[in-house]
């Protein structure tokens, strides 16, 4: 090959080179996606991944076991072998063996502190010889006194002497809820019961009698303190219960303003890509350069082009014990990097229909719509990051039929949808000042 043909050939072959990138400026710079609150090591990080929680369980912590000794509750010691007596005999197994130890109360004009001894005597109808009955009384957190944190389960009908349940829900929100981290549960369990029911607001009892437990009436654990304990207390309740919860006549919900999901779903690969946008593995402009640094990023290249939809389906994991979320908000932000600046800035050009992300869900999947207008975006490139974050907490509705409205019903529980109704306000009032990111959208943009 003489002279002349190998400049040809070599130039032919850079023109090939150039043509397939962006630019054929050596890079001077890059930024990476990295986990929220770290740094790019050299580059400019784009936080993407949410830090995994840290767990707050202290594998010492206290149990503090309360059992409501009113006589409403009577009927259900009444009968050999229901579903109450072994609970009772469970919880008292399973507390007696935690690290963190197990202190015992009854619930009965205040909470009397009792030894494991008196405890056990909820087994025998001798127990429940209660006139009150006001669950607010044992949820007034920790002390100056007592700074240990305890995790508090209570078991209970419910069934308030003033008829003001709600007044409860509202001491577990101001004490409990609006720490970081915690959670209230309700378990509801049918059990056999033999004596009279005490309706609220001073109505005249009336008896009530079920052998067995389809028909049988509603008693609880109320389970308050940290998210995790109350979590790790489920399963092994459940662990240890075996066939004694294999039924449909026991549910739990946990209201949990911190959790939602069991994890925080990310963008994956859209159903298609309009006409003029493309989806590389890492965008290059002007000698910048974008890569995901093992993100969860998608990447956009587009050019001008009319307005349109790109759509994502994002697979999430619900649980039936956590309270699901009523509803989800987007919230986007987007910067712009600034050669100048050498940083990623706001761009104020930008209008919200330029980039919008819209979204609904069912129990299975997030489906997104991301309308983006490639006209509205100027030469650069952009990161976008948008949060569908969780706005309140709905009751499963499947307690609606646990719930008596008529006051007249032995088999449910009288006010019992007013309550788990006040838990969901609550833990959404702590949502609205501490939004919870359910799933994340992180987006590499690029203009040419």
């Amino acid at each position: 090959m003489n002279f002349t043909c190998r400049r040809l050939f070599f130039l032919a072959a850079s023109l090939i080179w150039c043509g397939g990138l962006t630019s054929c400026k050596p890079v001077s710079g890059g930024a990476v996606g990295v986990i929220e609150g770290q740094k790019g090591d050299g580059k400019i990080g784009l936080p993407c991944k949410l830090p995994t929680p840290t767990s707050g369980t202290d594998s010492k912590q206290q149990i503090s076991l309360i059992v409501d000794g009113s006589a409403s509750m009577l009927g259900f010691a009444k009968t050999t072998g229901s579903r109450y007596l072994q609970v009772i005999k469970l919880l008292d197994s399973l507390t007696l063996s935690n690290a963190g130890g197990v202190e015992y109360a009854r619930l009965d004009d205040g909470g009397k502190v009792i030894s494991r001894s008196e405890f056990q005597q909820a087994q025998s109808v001798s127990f429940y010889t209660g006139k009150t009955n006001r669950t607010a009384d044992l949820l007034n957190g920790s002390t100056a006194k007592d700074k240990s944190e305890k995790l508090v389960a209570i078991i209970t009908d419910l069934q308030q002497d003033d008829g003001d349940i709600k007044l409860t829900s509202k001491k577990i929100l101001d004490n409990y809820l609006k720490k970081p981290g915690y959670a209230v549960a309700v378990w509801g369990f049918k059990s056999e019961f033999n004596d009279y029911i005490y309706p609220l607001h001073n109505i005249p009892k009336f008896p009530y009698a079920s052998k067995d437990i389809a028909g049988g009436r509603p008693f609880y654990l109320l389970l308050v303190g940290r998210h995790e304990s109350i979590v790790s207390f489920a399963k092994e309740f459940r662990g240890q219960a075996g066939s004694l919860l294999n039924d449909t006549h026991n549910q739990l919900t946990i209201f949990s303003p911190g959790y939602a999901t069991q994890e925080v779903v990310y963008v994956g690969e859209p159903k298609e890509l309009p006409a003029g946008i493309t989806a590389p593995r890492s965008l290059s402009l002007s000698g910048f350069l974008i890569d995901d640094g093992n993100q969860p990023m998608a990447f956009l290249e587009m050019k001008d082009a009319e307005k349109s939809k790109i759509q994502y389906s994002l697979p999430w994991k619900l649980t039936s014990d956590l309270a699901a979320p009523r509803s989800l908000e987007t919230s986007t932000s987007i910067v712009k990097y600034d050669a100048e600046q050498k940083d990623f800035v706001v761009d104020a050009s930008l209008s919200k229909g330029d980039f919008r992300v819209a979204s609904k869900s069912d129990d299975k999947k997030i489906d997104v719509d991301l309308e983006i207008n490639p006209a509205g975006f100027t030469r650069g490139l952009y990161y976008a990051k948008t949060d569908l974050q969780a706005i309140g907490l709905q009751t499963p509705t499947s307690w609606d039929a646990w719930d008596d409205p008529t006051g007249k019903n032995g088999a449910k529980t009288e006010g019992l949808k007013d309550f788990l109704g006040s838990l969901g306000l609550n833990a959404s009032a702590v949502m609205k000042e501490k939004p919870l990111t359910v799933a994340r959208l992180c987006h590499g943009i690029q203009k040419n």
